[in-house]
Protein backbone atom coordinates (compact mmCIF):
# COMPACT_ATOMS: atom_id res chain seq x y z
CA UNK A 1 0.00 0.00 0.00
CA UNK A 2 1.18 3.49 -0.82
CA UNK A 3 -0.10 6.85 0.00
CA UNK A 4 -1.68 8.44 -3.29
CA UNK A 5 -1.24 11.90 -3.64
CA UNK A 6 -4.82 13.25 -3.89
CA UNK A 7 -4.85 16.33 -6.17
CA UNK A 8 -6.28 19.55 -5.67
CA UNK A 9 -8.94 18.96 -7.64
CA UNK A 10 -10.35 15.64 -8.99
CA UNK A 11 -13.25 15.60 -11.21
CA UNK A 12 -14.65 12.25 -12.18
CA UNK A 13 -15.71 12.98 -15.45
CA UNK A 14 -11.69 13.34 -15.58
CA UNK A 15 -11.66 9.41 -14.37
CA UNK A 16 -11.26 6.80 -16.89
CA UNK A 17 -15.41 5.42 -17.74
CA UNK A 18 -14.97 2.33 -16.67
CA UNK A 19 -12.86 3.18 -13.49
CA UNK A 20 -15.54 5.70 -12.81
CA UNK A 21 -18.30 3.05 -13.15
CA UNK A 22 -16.95 0.82 -11.21
CA UNK A 23 -16.01 3.28 -8.41
CA UNK A 24 -19.25 5.01 -7.79
CA UNK A 25 -21.40 1.46 -7.95
CA UNK A 26 -18.84 0.22 -5.34
CA UNK A 27 -19.76 3.23 -2.94
CA UNK A 28 -23.59 2.35 -3.45
CA UNK A 29 -23.67 -0.72 -3.21
CA UNK A 30 -24.41 -2.77 -0.33
CA UNK A 31 -21.62 -4.90 1.18
CA UNK A 32 -23.22 -8.19 -0.55
CA UNK A 33 -22.94 -6.45 -3.65
CA UNK A 34 -19.49 -5.42 -3.59
CA UNK A 35 -18.04 -8.77 -1.89
CA UNK A 36 -17.90 -10.52 -4.98
CA UNK A 37 -16.49 -7.59 -7.13
CA UNK A 38 -13.82 -6.10 -4.34
CA UNK A 39 -12.57 -10.04 -4.39
CA UNK A 40 -11.08 -9.72 -8.28
CA UNK A 41 -10.30 -5.75 -7.72
CA UNK A 42 -6.89 -4.43 -6.61
CA UNK A 43 -6.22 -0.78 -6.22
CA UNK A 44 -3.64 -1.18 -8.75
CA UNK A 45 -6.63 -1.85 -11.50
CA UNK A 46 -7.20 1.53 -11.33
CA UNK A 47 -5.37 4.80 -13.14
CA UNK A 48 -5.78 7.69 -10.71
CA UNK A 49 -4.59 7.75 -7.19
CA UNK A 50 -8.09 8.89 -6.12
CA UNK A 51 -9.73 5.56 -7.54
CA UNK A 52 -6.97 3.64 -6.42
CA UNK A 53 -7.37 4.68 -2.65
CA UNK A 54 -11.18 4.66 -3.47
CA UNK A 55 -10.41 0.65 -3.96
CA UNK A 56 -8.04 -0.02 -1.08
CA UNK A 57 -10.57 1.52 1.48
CA UNK A 58 -12.79 -0.62 0.47
CA UNK A 59 -10.92 -3.58 0.90
CA UNK A 60 -9.35 -2.40 3.92
CA UNK A 61 -13.13 -2.24 4.79
CA UNK A 62 -13.63 -5.52 3.76
CA UNK A 63 -10.94 -7.24 5.73
CA UNK A 64 -12.08 -5.27 8.70
CA UNK A 65 -15.67 -5.37 8.59
CA UNK A 66 -16.16 -1.92 8.70
CA UNK A 67 -18.83 -0.38 7.14
CA UNK A 68 -18.07 1.42 4.78
CA UNK A 69 -20.12 4.32 2.93
CA UNK A 70 -19.93 7.99 1.38
CA UNK A 71 -19.44 9.24 4.63
CA UNK A 72 -16.91 6.61 6.02
CA UNK A 73 -14.32 5.86 2.68
CA UNK A 74 -12.40 9.29 3.29
CA UNK A 75 -11.36 8.07 6.86
CA UNK A 76 -11.24 4.28 6.27
CA UNK A 77 -8.93 5.36 3.36
CA UNK A 78 -6.68 7.34 5.82
CA UNK A 79 -6.31 5.16 8.37
CA UNK A 80 -5.42 2.02 5.97
CA UNK A 81 -2.73 4.24 4.76
CA UNK A 82 -3.93 5.27 0.98
CA UNK A 83 -4.41 9.24 1.89
CA UNK A 84 -2.71 11.43 3.81
CA UNK A 85 -5.05 12.41 6.52
CA UNK A 86 -4.66 16.47 4.72
CA UNK A 87 -6.47 14.93 2.00
CA UNK A 88 -9.74 13.59 3.61
CA UNK A 89 -11.51 16.31 2.57
CA UNK A 90 -10.28 16.15 -1.00
CA UNK A 91 -11.36 12.41 -0.70
CA UNK A 92 -14.89 13.31 0.65
CA UNK A 93 -15.46 15.65 -2.35
CA UNK A 94 -14.28 12.92 -5.14
CA UNK A 95 -16.30 10.02 -3.05
CA UNK A 96 -19.81 12.42 -3.42
CA UNK A 97 -18.99 13.73 -6.90
CA UNK A 98 -18.55 10.02 -7.98
CA UNK A 99 -22.07 9.27 -7.19
CA UNK A 100 -23.84 11.44 -9.01
CA UNK A 101 -26.15 10.45 -11.45
CA UNK A 102 -24.11 12.17 -14.37
CA UNK A 103 -20.94 10.30 -12.90
CA UNK A 104 -22.19 6.59 -12.30
CA UNK A 105 -25.48 3.86 -13.03
CA UNK A 106 -24.69 3.09 -9.32
CA UNK A 107 -24.47 -0.55 -8.52
CA UNK A 108 -25.57 -2.02 -11.92
CA UNK A 109 -21.71 -0.78 -12.88
CA UNK A 110 -20.21 -3.63 -10.74
CA UNK A 111 -21.00 -5.89 -14.06
CA UNK A 112 -18.58 -4.13 -15.77
CA UNK A 113 -15.88 -5.30 -13.61
CA UNK A 114 -14.14 -8.05 -15.79
CA UNK A 115 -13.82 -5.33 -18.72
CA UNK A 116 -11.27 -3.52 -15.80
CA UNK A 117 -9.64 -6.50 -14.37
CA UNK A 118 -9.28 -7.19 -18.46
CA UNK A 119 -8.44 -3.13 -19.26
CA UNK A 120 -5.46 -3.27 -15.85
CA UNK A 121 -4.10 -6.73 -17.22
CA UNK A 122 -3.32 -5.59 -20.56
CA UNK A 123 -2.04 -2.48 -20.11
CA UNK A 124 0.03 -4.62 -16.81
CA UNK A 125 0.67 -7.43 -19.76
CA UNK A 126 2.00 -4.41 -21.99
CA UNK A 127 4.21 -2.92 -19.29
CA UNK A 128 6.06 -6.14 -18.59
CA UNK A 129 6.92 -6.76 -22.22
CA UNK A 130 7.97 -2.99 -22.46
CA UNK A 131 10.25 -3.58 -19.74
CA UNK A 132 11.21 -7.29 -21.16
CA UNK A 133 12.35 -5.54 -24.08
CA UNK A 134 14.40 -2.85 -22.31
CA UNK A 135 16.01 -6.12 -20.42
CA UNK A 136 17.08 -7.38 -23.54
CA UNK A 137 18.59 -4.77 -24.81
CA UNK A 138 20.67 -4.04 -21.46
CA UNK A 139 20.91 -7.09 -19.29
CA UNK A 140 24.03 -9.77 -19.09
CA UNK A 141 22.97 -13.05 -20.70
CA UNK A 142 23.17 -14.40 -17.31
CA UNK A 143 20.71 -12.53 -15.72
CA UNK A 144 18.19 -13.03 -18.77
CA UNK A 145 16.72 -16.16 -17.39
CA UNK A 146 15.50 -14.37 -14.01
CA UNK A 147 13.83 -11.59 -16.24
CA UNK A 148 12.23 -14.24 -18.14
CA UNK A 149 11.18 -15.66 -15.29
CA UNK A 150 9.52 -12.45 -13.59
CA UNK A 151 7.89 -11.81 -16.75
CA UNK A 152 6.42 -15.11 -16.77
CA UNK A 153 5.47 -15.53 -13.23
CA UNK A 154 3.05 -11.77 -13.84
CA UNK A 155 1.70 -12.79 -17.01
CA UNK A 156 0.81 -15.57 -15.18
CA UNK A 157 -0.63 -14.01 -12.56
CA UNK A 158 -2.58 -11.62 -14.98
CA UNK A 159 -4.02 -14.55 -16.65
CA UNK A 160 -5.38 -16.60 -13.19
CA UNK A 161 -7.10 -13.00 -12.69
CA UNK A 162 -8.92 -12.77 -15.80
CA UNK A 163 -9.76 -16.57 -15.28
CA UNK A 164 -11.69 -15.47 -12.24
CA UNK A 165 -12.95 -12.41 -13.26
CA UNK A 166 -14.70 -14.48 -16.14
CA UNK A 167 -16.77 -16.80 -13.56
CA UNK A 168 -18.23 -13.89 -12.03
Amino acid sequence: MTVALMPTVMNPRDVDYLERQIGGGLILANREQRRPVLALLKPEDFTTPASRALVGALLYAEEHELDANQVTIPDIATKAGYIRAKDRGRMGVFVSDLVTPESTLGPVALTYAYSLVEASSRRKAREHLERLSQAAETVPSDEWENALQATRDALSDLTERLERAATV
